[in-house]
């Protein structure tokens, strides 16, 4: 349905009900209603952050026609159905940020917000039906935590101030000692979400170093101070996000004595909430006896980035031919770049051959604050000797300034961070030592 068919078709039922409700004795104080097909999309892309009681840094709920009817938070000149319509084709800052909406979803929804969001069959409030997701729904014991907390004191919430970062938004590292031993491994993952109302995301790094001057239980600004360069992608959530258990036959390598666990936290406190305490992070189990493959993480991408001033879908291509003498599992990948961010994407070219391609992860919609990770097509991709892998990313850079590679939110990255086994094997011979894979 086109987008001006839908408007005139929601415009007569509109009308239709309107009439329909002031005929009827007592409709008058009967709540108004979001129209069930709206309420379908609403309730797919959006209630999980915009409830009753918004979550991960989302401004307004969405959940009630009145909460549509509402002044935006954020642009109060405007309701929040006009600035709704606005972001569901924001190029730049797209809702849904990971999962966009489908053509037909977006018709159903322009076309109700074109005819000023009239009420319409359906139900009085959007609920949530997500997957339960935590420690306690893990079929495994918990074994190790990694959470949010004061700076030097492990056992404090963190007191995240109003105002801080930009526009409130920042992002934070949580410095911990690598608590596994040689042996062990991790095999199961759950997000703890504490304070729902500003965490918007969190990633998980195993670093053999750390950046100058940080220490074990410190509390960084990441975005400023940046990434040690050995850090490597564990796991990470965003909104929507899933607890994560791995097979019988995988267990993910995780960082050994002596080396250093970052719990890297995305926090939105649009609303500039004073009594944030927050305990938010990671539990995970683990297992001392090796399972049958361990996964490790390749780093993909390039670092050969210089981005030109006014510079629209600029390519940025790394190559990586892995010194790999039998074959290796990709199980997942877990892509990274900042804000200048468009789009991402990694290519198998089976034997090196442009006439042999496979897409092993396509980001078409980049969202540097809502990162997660990808599984493999069919939820394994086998890649052979003398095949190569290529990683595309596509920036826009609106500043007067070139941006170069760096470890600042201000600058720039490309990476694709793959889940594979066997541990280790997926990497360039120079880079074997980092897991690199990068030609």
């Amino acid at each position: 349905m086109t987008t001006e068919r839908a408007g005139r078709s929601w415009a007569r039922r509109g009308a239709a009900v309107a009439v329909f409700l002031a005929g009827c004795q007592g409709g008058a104080s009967d709540p108004e209603t979001v129209p069930q097909d709206v309420a379908d999309v609403i309730a797919a892309g959006c209630i999980d952050c915009h409830s009753d009681s918004p979550v991960s840094g989302a401004p307004m709920s969405l959940a009630t026609y009145d909460a549509f009817h509402a002044a935006a938070v954020t642009q109060p000149t405007r309701s929040v159905y006009e600035l709704v319509g606005t972001r569901i084709h924001d190029a730049a800052r797209p809702m849904p940020p990971t999962t966009p909406l489908t053509s037909e979803q977006l018709a159903i929804l322009d076309g109700w917000i074109a005819s000023g969001a009239p009420s319409g069959p359906g139900p009085a409030r959007i609920e949530a039906t997500a997957t339960p997701v935590g420690p306690e729904h893990l079929p495994c014991e918990v074994t190790h935590e990694f959470r949010a907390h004061a700076d030097g004191d492990l056992d404090t919430p963190f007191h995240l101030e109003p105002g801080a970062g930009n526009g409130g938004n920042q992002t934070l590292c949580f410095v911990y000692a690598s608590p596994f031993t040689e042996t062990e491994q991790g095999t199961a993952f759950a997000p703890i979400i504490d304070d729902e109302r500003v965490v918007h995301h969190w990633i998980i790094f195993a670093s053999s170093t750390l950046p100058a001057g940080v220490e074990v239980g410190d509390v960084y600004d990441c975005g400023v101070q940046g990434m040690p360069t050995s850090a490597t992608f564990l796991t990470g959530w965003a909104p929507g996000g899933q607890n994560t258990v791995l097979p019988e036959t995988l267990g993910r390598q995780v960082p050994g004595p002596g080396q250093y666990v970052l719990l890297q936290v995305h926090y939105w406190n649009v609303r500039s909430y004073a009594d944030v305490l927050d305990t938010s992070g990671v539990a995970m189990c683990s297992t001392q006896t090796p399972r049958a493959n361990e996964i490790g993480t390749a780093t993909l991408g390039s670092l050969d980035i210089a981005i030109p001033p006014r510079a629209n879908d600029h390519e940025v291509v790394g190559t990586c031919t892995p010194a790999i003498t039998a074959p290796v599992t990709v199980v997942g990948s877990g892509p990274h770049m900042h804000q200048r961010g468009v789009s991402l994407r990694t290519e198998v070219l089976r034997q090196g051959r442009e006439d042999q391609i496979e897409m092993l992860v396509d980001v078409t919609r980049w969202d540097f604050d809502s990162q997660t990770s990808y599984p493999a097509p069919g939820g394994a991709l086998i890649l052979q000797p003398g095949d190569v892998l290529r990683t595309t990313c596509v920036y826009d850079n609106m500043d007067v300034d070139t941006v170069t590679f760096g470890e600042r939110t201000e600058d720039e990255m490309c990476f694709n961070f793959l889940s594979a086994f066997p541990a280790g094997a997926l990497a360039t011979e120079r880079g074997r030592a980092r897991g690199l894979c990068i030609d």
